[in-house]
Formats: structure tokens, C-alpha cells, sequence
């Protein structure tokens, strides 16, 4: 990406970071638009854009819908780089809510996003029709110096804004998340273990294990002795650390911020990948089915990293990334699935995919714009008869309205006393695409997906369930795990049983992508 692209890119994150800023009306809890922009920063980005929906789903008047929308339009081109979808959306809030300040903002964006796939011409276009059409605009000024930029250039062939693969190798180190808000944690070692300062390099504490890491006055302090540190690393030579009485591999950085302390495991890419494996798919499973897995999680965990360098990590040691076991899970099987597809990434365009993974699809995989209304040309909808006739697919779950009600309320939503939930919608899959709450405060739509998220999704397993209305709360009789979209992993699993290859099961769950290798690009 040139300079100038960069530019573009790091200007459009400025202007989602003043977005992040804007406030729902009194009708919806404040600190909802918040919440989505920390899912985004967490990489939650589906869960992010279901609640944008739903905030404009549900908004209260046509200015806070066209806000949520443009939130949303910004999120699915700047995290699952697919711009067309973003450019569709932003159009129509151009045309449908063209008294709203989104209409200029969304104008605007739409100027930096054709730049920043170099479609010059469109891009001074769009900037100029924004000059003409809000000339006291508070973009105005950017307006006229991305204007002077794009008819500089000229008209290029269209590019990715994806994370480049030349970016990165299978030692990429990936910085997990291990614990924050954090008022003391607890650090051993098999051998010496060495602390530094992170900013000085000064030496803090070299000897045996264990340290207690508190904070006193502001600094950290180490078995009750205060640093003048805000932030140490802790290594030991060659062994693993523990901390908290987990075994990790890699070393530790530890801040100390406004609300406790933060720990981070910096490791290599392959050895974070051999504590994710057995905690998404069980280690006695077939040999393909876990190069499978290995190949969807390297992929998915540089995909977030490729958004977040910068931010303090990566990802999260839980299920808002993947979960990570760390040392203590690895198992002989599965280090054998990472050693054995190193470095391999799926792609599609050149580009790495968001490869989106679950449980069981139920018999047919779902198609990502059903599910979060945005076209992504390798999360289609496929037949999975793999996934068919699985032992304990079928689910059922007993909500009471009572339960509802406290739930949704609870996540920002006035919903008030729930009296009926039904389903009004469906994919051509069969799964369940939005519900209608009805309660004393009106009626209230979501996406299923987002509904079971704030609900259960313990619980209420997947969208592929059917209602059965009572007088006090609904009965619901599902199918699957998750949300169906990507890699079934029960399928991957029958799949490989059946003598299919890592690779058939990738191109079969992720139709059009190709297999790359980190460091052959």
C-alpha cells in the first residue's frame, strides 16, 4: 500500500473513531453505540454490526437509524474489506435519509473508500459532488485536499484494501490477551525468571519464581516491592512461565492501567496456534479435520491481527477471538495439525479471508449476508450433508418472557414487559433471520443471530429453530450449533473420516478461496 493509501486508510479510522463518539436517543441505552465500538475493537465485528442493525432497526427517529447505518457501512469496509457492500450501504442512506448529517458524512466516506481502492476519477467525483452539495460542510476543507489528491493520480487498476499476506511469516508474533483489570497476578517458572522494564530495559527482578505482581502509588511491585515501572516484561530461558497457574509459552508484557493490570502473551504465531487447536476441536478427531481447523484459525487470527497493530494486542485469549489454552492443552495430535499445514493461510484474491468457523451447520451451511447483511463471496451457503444426523444435534430451550425482558433491557434495549416473541423471516436455508418482540414499550426487531447473542447462545444454539408460543415464555426446537456460516467443524470432522484432504474441506466450506503458504508469497 503507498503512502498516499495509507493516508487514505488512516483517515477513514479517524473518522470511525469520531463516529464512535455519536449518541442513541433517549429511547435506547445510552451507551449502546459505545458497546459497538468496543466489539470492533475486540474483533467482534459481526456482533458489532448486528448491533448497529438493531439500533437502526429500532431507533426513534430517521437521523439516529441513518447514523447507525453509517456506522455499520464504515465497519464492513474497513473490517471485512468488502467495500462494494460498504459503498451500497452508504448510498442508500444518501437516498433514503437525505436531511440527515450521515447523508454528508456518508457522501464523504464514499470519496475515501473509491480512493482507497484507486478509483481516482470516481473518488474526485464523489469529493466534488460533496464540495457542491454541502459547502459549509465540516468536511469541506478535507473534501477540496482529497479532491486536489485523487486528480492527481492516475487511474490505476483496482486493488484490495485486505491485510497484505507479504506482511506476514509463521513467527509473526501474536500479542494474546490474557487477563486485564487485573489486581494482582500470580507468575512462576521451572528456571530463572528475568523482569525488565519495558520502556528502560532496566532489570527488575532476576531469580526464582513465584512473583506477585500488585500495584502500589501508581507503579507495579513485585512480591510487595515497588518498581518505579508502569509496564515489565517477564521471561525465563527457554522454559515456559505460568501465570495464574496457566502454562504459556512466549514471554509476558504486564501494564499497569486506569483499571488494574493488563497481561499480554507475546508468542510465534505456530505456537499460539498449538494452545488454540485442542480447545476448538477435540485432539482424537482425524488428522485432516485438524489441519482443517489449524488452517481456519491461523488464517482468522491473522486476519484480526492485520486490524488491530494498533492496539496493545492482537487478540483475546477467549471466545470473543478464539479460545487459548496456552501450553497446558497442547496435545501430540494437534501440534502435529500446525506443524504439518505451517504457515498456511486460505486467501481469496491474494487477499487472507475472514474464515468464520462453528459446530455444526445442521445440513447446510448459511450464507454471511443472511446472517449480517454483507456480501462476502466465500461465505456462501453450501449443502452439508456431512453435517446431517449428528448425534445430540437436536437442541431445546424454554425462554420466559420474564427472562427476556430483564436480558434485552439489560443490553441497552427499552423493550419493557415482553407479552409474545415470533419469528418473521427466514433464509432460503430454513433458519430463522429476524424476530419480532412485542412488550409494552412497542415492538421490537432483531436479527436471530443477535438475538440469541444477547439471549443465550449456550442456549439457544443456533437459528435454525422454530417457536412454540405459551402463555408465560416461548419454547424453542433448533437444530446445529452457531451460526452457521463458514467451516462446520462436526462436518470437517465426518469429512476427513470419509478420506477427504484438509484442502477438500476448506474449498468445500469456503467456496473460491485458494491455499497459501506464509513466506512462498
Amino acid at each position: 500500500m503507498s503512502q498516499m493509501q495509507r493516508g487514505a486508510f488512516g483517515i477513514i479510522l479517524f473518522l470511525l473513531g469520531g463516529l464512535f463518539s455519536i449518541r442513541p436517543s433517549a429511547a435506547m441505552n445510552a451507551d449502546s453505540f459505545d458497546r459497538a465500538a468496543d466489539l470492533l475493537r475486540k474483533g467482534q465485528y459481526t456482533d458489532a454490526l448486528d448491533l448497529y442493525q438493531t439500533l437502526a432497526d429500532n431507533a426513534d427517529t430517521p437521523n439516529m437509524t441513518a447514523q447507525a447505518l453509517l456506522l455499520k457501512a464504515t465497519a464492513i469496509g474497513l473490517y471485512l474489506n468488502q467495500p462494494d457492500s460498504a459503498l451500497s450501504l452508504l448510498r442508500k442512506i444518501r437516498a433514503d435519509y437525505p436531511d440527515s448529517p450521515a447523508a454528508a458524512d456518508a457522501l464523504f466516506h464514499e470519496g475515501m473508500m473509491l480512493y482507497e481502492q484507486q478509483h481516482y476519477r470516481a473518488a474526485h467525483n464523489t469529493f466534488s459532488l460533496y464540495m457542491d452539495q454541502y459547502p459549509k460542510g465540516f468536511r469541506h476543507a478535507s473534501a477540496q485536499s482529497w479532491k486536489a489528491h485523487a486528480g492527481k493520480q492516475a487511474e490505476g487498476k483496482v486493488t484490495s484494501i485486505g491485510p497484505s499476506l507479504s506482511d506476514f511469516t509463521p513467527d509473526t508474533e501474536i500479542r494474546v490477551l490474557m487477563t486485564e483489570s487485573a489486581r494482582q497476578v500470580h507468575i512462576d517458572a521451572s528456571s530463572r525468571i528475568l523482569i525488565q522494564d519495558a520502556f528502560t530495559g532496566k532489570e527488575l527482578y532476576r531469580g526464582a519464581g513465584p512473583i506477585n505482581v500488585t500495584h502500589q502509588n501508581g507503579k507495579l511491585a513485585l512480591n510487595h516491592r515497588p518498581s518505579a515501572s508502569l509496564q515489565c516484561r517477564v521471561e525465563t530461558n527457554g522454559s515456559t512461565l505460568s501465570l495464574n497457574g496457566t502454562r504459556l509459552r512466549g514471554f509476558l508484557m504486564v501494564s499497569l492501567e486506569p483499571n488494574g493490570m493488563q497481561v499480554i502473551n507475546h508468542l510465534p504465531l505456530e505456537h499460539y496456534l498449538y494452545g488454540i487447536i485442542p480447545k476448538e476441536m477435540p485432539s482424537g478427531w482425524p488428522h485432516d479435520a485438524l489441519k482443517a481447523q489449524a488452517v481456519a484459525s491461523r488464517t482468522y487470527a491473522l486476519y484480526i491481527t492485520s486490524k488491530n497493530r494498533l492496539m496493545p494486542y492482537d487478540v483475546k485469549a477467549s471466545t470473543a477471538s478464539q479460545v487459548y489454552g496456552g501450553y497446558a492443552v497442547e496435545t501430540t495430535s494437534t501440534n502435529a495439525a500446525v506443524n504439518a499445514t505451517r504457515g498456511q493461510v486460505l486467501t481469496h484474491n491474494d487477499q487472507l479471508i475472514i474464515a468464520f468457523f462453528h459446530a455444526n451447520s445442521a445440513g447446510h451451511t448459511e450464507d454471511a449476508h443472511h446472517v449480517w447483511q454483507v456480501e462476502i463471496p466465500y461465505l456462501k451457503a453450501v449443502p452439508d450433508q456431512f453435517s446431517s444426523n449428528l448425534p445430540n444435534s437436536g437442541w431445546e430451550y424454554y425462554l420466559p418472557y420474564t427472562t427476556a425482558s430483564s436480558r434485552l433491557n439489560q443490553a441497552g434495549l427499552n423493550i419493557g414487559k415482553i407479552s409474545a416473541i415470533s419469528s418473521c423471516e427466514y433464509s432460503p436455508t430454513g433458519r430463522v433471520l429476524r424476530i419480532a418482540v412485542h412488550a409494552n414499550n412497542g415492538n421490537t426487531s432483531l436479527s436471530a443471530n443477535h438475538f440469541r447473542c444477547l439471549l443465550d447462545e449456550k442456549q439457544i444454539k443456533s437459528t435454525y429453530f422454530k417457536i412454540i408460543s405459551g402463555p408465560s415464555g416461548i419454547l424453542l426446537k433448533g437444530e446445529g450449533y452457531g451460526h452457521g456460516v463458514g467451516m462446520s467443524q462436526w462436518g470437517a470432522n465426518r469429512m476427513a473420516a470419509a478420506g477427504y484432504s484438509h484442502l477438500d474441506i476448506l474449498k468445500h466450506y469456503y467456496p473460491g478461496v485458494a491455499l497459501a503458504t506464509l513466506g512462498n508469497i
